[in-house]
């Protein structure tokens, strides 16, 4: 295309600045021709808007950048997408909108690099199409992948999948195919979650002839299951496209490392390729101290095939004997964590269903960000509308603005309302140990502090919703007061039973139950006294309580003050009958305590380096789920920076049953000596 420079443009908010950069430094590198670039402005801070002036001049060549902020949709802004995205997305859509001046552009994504000169994209021919886009489908990802792709975002089969990381756009022939208004009605009614949101809305509501497939070289994917293949058929590529391994959080001693040793050439070789221009705009900036997601991608492109091949062998093998035994019956053959649902769920009477749940948390300022993941993770997972009612037993000034900000996250969480509960002398000089304080009692007076309320569930801040929480609400409480999951028989055997009750002295006929999920009917609550009864419990106490207000509970309430509800909700992962507890439930489980082994302890890498490895499968599934709902959050992510206490957790799920089973074979073989 002769005249005029080449329009390249970029959408992106703050957190994508520094990766611009590098993408705007390898173009400029590299093309000779003029460049004017074009920024959508979805959120870029003041600062970084008054850098952007300074970094025109680092250019090697003479490049006009121009700023601007989009026309915001609010279609847009609440359409429901991973944490790794944001509304951003969508607006490379506008870019027409924007500058109504353009009348053709390159788009790309901030995660590429321009390995030689770009007018060889922008003179390519678009014919009478609107733009041009690489198709996927039989370039870098496997059938079975993208067919994947296609069922999670309703996309026919017969489709072809393109990518939109990198666009040649004729603006004109763009805004008369209406293409931002079709997906902006698409997804104003679309109810799923898109895995690539404007992506999948772009193949969704466009014909596959409406787009040019442009040569995978535009928009190569380095670390694509079928990457080499389509290098060595296509020849080096023009555009790199980081979307599955991102060399950033890569550790560049270990790369060097394998450099020197000339080991993993091929990744090597393209993680390098970015540095090279990354160092042009910052040395230290792109790189990762952390080895951890080093190791784990070398881990992944050594042993992910024969991974995947061995377990695909061994599932087929375990399939074929289940078929054997139960019969040829396919409806016979339950996989991958299918339960059949319990018979008693099915006939249990439910209560008419009420419009909007009302959940209620009590919790200080240290465990503001663990509620706020619980809460989020509620959300997530149940249709309904939801109240939030918070007891503040000591939330900062800054915490209860975070609190309160999660109702702009979450649509169905339609309020959040903060009381103060009256304190208790009692309660507060009661001995604990240094995790609990007083906190834990005022989960007892919540029909004090919100008298309005005629059903509440209770719930602990170290819990996370894996199901619809509307299946607890709609539980019947046969006149009881209360509703809590018992721990014997569910998750503690008859020894951890014997130890506590002859601790705690509690009823021998009661059953012990675990006080982090409560159903409460608050006004039969109240008549019970069930709050002056703790606390003159806790008056006459003598000894030491492991759980203050549950032992209390437990020790001054009959059995028949509560009904038992069924584990699935207050599933405790690392309990000793948990993993039998799980085998029963499987996928019915609907809230996930953490009241054992805390996620936020653990050192994330070294969990993400064993569920890879595939090394103690279950343990690492119930530690994930918490930075799954964490991570979608978005500005909390707990983690330990310290691998041992991990390792040594580790260490005693692979070795401990081994000990325990040798154990028991000594003590047997005495025991028959003995006998003799």
């Amino acid at each position: 295309m002769e005249g005029g420079p080449i329009n390249i443009a970029f959408v992106f908010d703050d957190k994508f600045f520094n990766l611009f950069k590098v993408t705007a430094y390898s173009i400029a590198k590299n093309t000779k021709s003029n460049l004017a670039i074009y920024i959508i402005d979805c959120g870029i801070s003041e600062t970084h808007r008054m850098e952007i002036g300074k970094f025109q001049k680092q250019l090697p060549c003479v490049v006009d950048i121009f700023c601007k902020e989009p026309k915001k949709f609010e279609v847009f802004e609440k359409c429901p997408i991973p944490a790794h995205f944001s509304s951003a997305v969508f607006y490379r859509l506008a870019i027409g909108k924007t500058f109504p001046h353009l009348t053709r552009v390159v788009y790309l994504d901030c995660d590429v690099i321009v390995d030689g000169d770009i007018k060889e994209l922008w003179d390519v021919d678009l014919g009478n199409r609107p733009f041009g886009a690489l198709n996927d489908e039989t370039n870098f990802f496997l059938p079975k992948d993208i067919e994947r792709r296609k069922k999670q975002a309703g996309i026919p089969p017969e489709h072809t999948y393109m990518s939109s990381g990198v666009l040649l756009i004729d603006l004109k022939k763009f805004e008369n195919m209406c293409v931002f208004e079709r997906v902006l009605k698409f997804v104003e009614h679309c109810e799923i979650s898109l895995a690539c949101p404007e992506q999948d809305a772009m193949n969704i509501c466009l014909d596959e002839n409406e787009h040019l497939p442009i040569n995978p070289r535009f928009n190569f994917t380095p670390f694509a299951p079928q990457a080499k293949r389509c290098f060595k058929k296509f020849g080096p590529p023009l555009i790199i496209h980081f979307s599955c391994g991102k060399p950033w959080i890569f550790n560049k001693k270990f790369i060097n490392i394998l450099n020197r040793l000339h080991l993993f050439n091929y990744e090597v070789g393209f993680i390098k390729k970015y540095w090279k221009y990354s160092d042009g705009v910052d040395k230290h900036t792109f790189s990762s101290r952390d080895m951890g997601p080093t190791v784990l991608f070398f881990y992944k492109r050594v042993f992910g095939k024969l991974e995947y091949f061995v377990a695909k062998k061994i599932r087929n093998k375990i399939i074929r004997g289940l078929r054997n035994i139960l019969g040829k019956s396919e409806k016979c053959v339950q996989w991958e964590g299918t339960q059949p649902r319990l018979a008693d769920e099915v006939n249990k009477k439910r209560i008419n269903m009420i419009e909007t749940i009302d959940i209620a948390f009590v919790f200080d300022d240290k465990f503001s960000d663990l509620f706020r993941v619980a809460a989020y993770s509620i959300a997530q997972n149940t249709k309904a509308n939801l109240t939030i009612y918070v007891i503040d037993c000591g939330i900062s000034e800054i915490n209860r603005e975070k609190v309160l900000q999660l109702k702009e996250k979450c649509e169905n969480i339609l309020s959040i309302k903060i009381g103060m509960p009256e304190r208790v002398d009692v309660l507060e000089n009661f001995p604990t140990e240094e995790r609990f304080n007083s906190v834990v009692f005022y989960r007892l007076a919540i029909p004090k502090v919100f008298p309005e309320l005629s059903r509440v569930i209770y719930l602990d801040c170290d819990i996370v919703a894996v199901g619809d929480i509307s299946e607890l609400w709609n539980e019947d409480l046969n006149d009881c007061p209360f509703g809590a999951v018992e721990e014997d028989g569910n998750f503690s055997d008859e020894k951890i039973r014997a130890d506590k009750l002859a601790y705690l002295k509690f009823p021998e006929e009661n059953r012990y139950y675990n006080s982090g999920v409560l159903l409460i009917d608050s006004q039969k609550f109240e008549e019970s006294q069930i709050f002056e009864r703790v606390i003159e419990q806790v008056k006459q106490t003598k000894i030491f309580f492991p759980c203050p207000e549950q032992d209390a509970m437990n020790i001054c309430l009959r059995n028949d003050e509560h009904l038992s509800l069924h584990p699935k909700y207050n599933f405790i992962p690392f309990a000793s009958l948990s993993k039998k507890c799980f085998a029963s439930i499987g996928e019915n489980v609907v809230l996930i305590e953490y009241a054992c082994v805390k996620p936020w302890e653990m050192n994330r890498p070294t969990v993400k380096l064993f569920h890879y490895l595939g090394l103690c499968r279950y343990s690492t599934f119930m530690l994930l789920k918490f930075w799954h709902y964490a991570d979608q959050l978005g500005d909390v992510s707990p983690s330990n920076k310290n691998p041992f206490p991990t390792l040594k957790f580790f260490y005693k799920r692979l070795f401990q049953p081994i000990g325990r089973f040798f154990s028991k074979a000594i003590a047997n073989v005495r025991k028959s000596r003995t006998c003799k």
